[in-house]
């Protein structure tokens, strides 16, 4: 514990708080510079955060935004990763790679159709894993690297308030289908449905958590699909929620 102090907000401080930041919120926004990402329709769900900064209920007012007279860089997509998507490393340990990655939003399928051969996925973004969803969309060249300059400008708030689907293909070999298998993640972050061949296996949550999952005699002979639906914190922004 780094904060030994003790601070009471009365309820009458608290609803002037409110008040003006209601007024601020009905000001009209300042124009963004080109190439800024426009400001998103989440202001509204903005809590109180008194855990972290008191009366933040609002996305930054825009005329308080850095600037710059150098425009914003233009995205460069990379070669996407490419091999097989089941790599042996050791005698009975293999890497799932081969993944591609889409916004729910833009799924219409649910997680028993996604997790089918079958499905088409062939417009979803090749991912990189691992890496966050962002590293896969600069990579893709869709929004330019938000580590240079401000770049980081041009991301918009809502990727961090959306759920994602990562889905990949593989071929288990023959030999393993009758011995003992687990399924492992190394980290998600900050929820996850992990589903096998249209059935759900179970659940993760908890920022970059680690998950295990029996999948002794759920594999099938030739193809199989694997699929994750990762979900953000529900307050992107709250330390507590990251933990």
């Amino acid at each position: 514990m780094t904060d030994c102090s003790i601070r009471i907000y009365g309820a009458a401080a608290l609803a002037s708080l409110l008040a003006s930041t209601a007024v601020a919120q009905t000001a009209p926004p300042a124009p963004l510079p080109a190439g800024y990402a426009g400001r998103d329709p989440v202001r509204s769900e903005w809590p109180v955060q008194v855990r972290q900064s008191l009366g933040q209920v609002a996305p930054q007012d825009p005329a308080t935004l850095p600037r710059s007279r150098a425009p914003l860089s233009k995205p460069v997509a990379k070669p996407a990763p490419g091999g097989p998507a089941l790599t042996q490393r050791s005698p009975g340990l293999w890497t799932v790679a081969g993944w591609r990655l889409a916004e729910a939003p833009d799924v219409k399928a649910d997680g028993a159709t996604v997790s089918r051969a079958g499905y088409d996925a062939k417009s979803w973004y090749v991912a990189t894993v691992p890496g966050t969803v962002l590293t896969t969309l600069v990579d893709r060249g869709v929004y330019p690297d938000p580590a240079f300059g401000l770049n980081n400008m041009a991301i918009p708030e809502r990727l961090a308030r959306q759920d994602y689907w990562y889905r990949t293909e593989i071929d288990v070999p023959a030999g393993t289908l009758g011995q003992h298998l687990e399924l492992n993640f190394k980290g998600v972050n900050y929820a996850a449905e992990i589903w096998l061949n249209g059935a759900r296996l179970g659940t993760m949550k908890g920022a970059f958590i680690r998950g295990r999952f029996d999948v002794t005699g759920k594999f099938a002979p030739g193809r199989n699909v694997i699929a994750v639906k990762v979900s953000p914190p529900p307050h992107p922004g709250i330390a507590h929620e990251g933990r």
